[in-house]
């Protein structure tokens, strides 16, 4: 009987597993900029049903330790078959285990996404006011109406305001290259990959940077090349067994920088400890890198540049 009751956790376990997975590639799909309100409402019940789940389990493991382990309770010929069903409890508390952190980092990724389109849109914004600031200045002051202002009874006043203000505004367009301009626009992103969660925070933690963005990270092939997609990184830094990643993304975008911690083919640059990594990032780039500190290689995967570049 409890053999076909622990199955039956296991066939529950399955079925969370797909719905799991099934989230994370709505997630990976879902824009930033979307309303995401009932994906994150569904995690957040996924992840109960999941802590439910493990509730019931612990118990039963717990039980199923002391019935092994006391001979007087179990006949020994019995013994091997209560062992099997420990395992399988054991089993399905790991799975649960493993969907609880997968549904935990899918909201992270969420929240990541909704600050990045934040971000963006301040950005926007900030250039934007950066544009009318001085035009605003300049209607303001001839908006006083004092009567000892010389240029209101001038012929030609209107439009030497309104020219002096086109100037102004247009004269910061025109003056930064257009190359310059579309690094700009382009916010600068780091994606940082390890085989295991506590590598992953140490590995963010050394290569946050006034000029980075932080994508939120990545422990599998998988989510590395998901993040890639959705957030267009211009650095790749991989600690770990990940040569197939690296080859993978410099055939698809032969300009992203890669910082690895082994030889790799592909490689730009080896860091063998998180301290090279920090300077390597905050450093600058390669030799030959147009623009200065902290730009991307020409042909990284770039966003279009808003409203505030053009």
């Amino acid at each position: 009987m409890l053999d076909e009751v622990v199955d039956g956790y296991l066939v529950v376990i399955d079925h969370l597993e797909d719905r799991a997975d099934e989230l994370e590639d709505e997630v990976f799909a879902l824009g930033a900029s979307e309303d995401g309100a009932q994906l994150q409402e569904r995690i957040f019940r996924l992840k109960r049903a999941v802590v439910r789940m493990r509730r019931a389990l612990t118990p039963l493991r717990t039980s199923l330790d002391r019935l092994v382990e006391d001979p007087e309770l179990v006949h020994p010929e019995l013994l091997p078959y209560f062992r099997d069903v420990s395992d399988h409890v054991l089993r399905a508390a790991e799975l649960a285990d493993n969907i609880r952190e997968l549904l935990t980092a899918l909201l992270d990724v969420r929240v990541a996404q909704v600050a990045n389109r934040t971000n963006d849109i301040m950005k926007q914004l900030t250039a934007w006011g950066g544009i009318i600031l001085v035009p605003t200045l300049i209607a303001g002051i001839y908006g006083m109406n004092f009567d000892r202002m010389p240029e209101l009874r001038w012929p030609l006043g209107y439009p030497f305001a309104l020219g002096l203000m086109a100037v102004v505004a247009g004269g910061p367009v025109r003056r930064v290259p257009s190359a310059r301009v579309a690094v700009m626009c382009r916010a600068l992103k780091v994606l940082c990959v390890a085989p295991d969660p506590e590598r992953l925070a140490a590995l963010k933690r050394a290569s946050v940077g006034a000029t980075w963005e932080l994508c939120p990270g990545a422990t599998t092939l998988r989510a590395a090349l998901d993040q890639i997609d959705v957030e267009r990184p211009h650095v790749l830094v991989a600690f770990g067994p990940f040569e197939e990643l690296v080859a993978l993304v410099r055939e698809r975008f032969p300009g992203m920088r890669i910082v690895t911690d082994r030889a790799v083919p592909g490689a730009t640059e080896v860091a063998t400890s998180l301290e090279e990594v920090r300077g390597l990032l905050l450093g600058g780039p390669p030799p030959g890198w147009p623009g200065g500190r902290g730009l991307e290689a020409p042909g990284a995967p770039s966003r279009p540049c808003g409203p505030s570049s053009s």
